[in-house]
């Protein structure tokens, strides 16, 4: 009788390790699957993360790009400049001023924001342009659309003829303001008044020369 319930008493052990042992077993493989979809899950999240961020990373260097001036204009070269002024701004704009070899001539590269007023005339603009930004002297002496230049640049253009200084210190200048969407350009040149008039055919031709780049 003891030997049989300690038979008994083995047998019912023995089982009861196997049933753990089994339960176990039949566990396992459930806990990995798990580990390897939670693992999975967050792959995706750190992936959409990412692609989120560069989105909005890319979204931000457009607004950036669309906020500065991505033009300038191009302009006739030339050889033995000598820079007098050389402005390159991290807003898009710009003023670069340079003197030709014989001295004469002085050539001015310029762009500002827009600031053209609600109701203002372009023409009345763009002697603003020239009195307010470009020479603080000047007196404007003639203005009028430049038709060809506007359907080059498929911009308004207007040239613009003005005068700054006096006895024989006094200039005489002609450029061409350019309205685009954001920005105002001007290129224009001056020279010493008693120069101008020999010159003159050689300025209102180079002026047709200028062109709209991107930067």
């Amino acid at each position: 009788m003891k030997k049989f319930i300690t038979a008994l008493l083995l047998g019912t052990l023995a089982g009861t390790m196997l049933c753990a042992c089994g339960s176990s077993e039949s566990t396992q493989p459930k806990t990995e699957e798990a580990a390897q979809t939670e693992d999975t899950a967050d792959t995706a999240d750190t992936a959409a993360a990412a692609d989120t961020a560069a989105d909005t990373s890319d979204e931000a260097a457009d607004e950036d790009e669309g906020g500065k001036n991505v033009l300038v204009i191009k302009a006739p070269g030339y050889t033995g400049l000598t820079n007098l002024r050389n402005d390159n701004n991290d807003d898009g704009t710009y003023f670069y001023e340079d003197m030709t070899e014989d001295g004469i001539t002085i050539i001015t590269n310029m762009s500002y924001p827009n600031s053209q007023r609600d109701g203002q005339a372009m023409d009345a603009y763009a002697e603003n342009i020239v009195c307010a930004q470009v020479d603080n002297d000047a007196k404007i002496t003639d203005t009028v659309e430049d038709s060809d230049l506007s359907a080059k640049l498929t911009y308004p253009v207007y040239k613009v003829s003005w005068e700054s200084g006096s006895n024989e210190d006094t200039k005489q200048a002609v450029g061409v303001v350019v309205l685009t969407d954001n920005y105002t350009y001007y290129f224009g040149y001056k020279c010493p008044i008693d120069n101008f008039e020999e010159n003159a055919e050689f300025y209102n031709s180079e002026l047709q020369g200028i062109e709209l780049i991107e930067q």
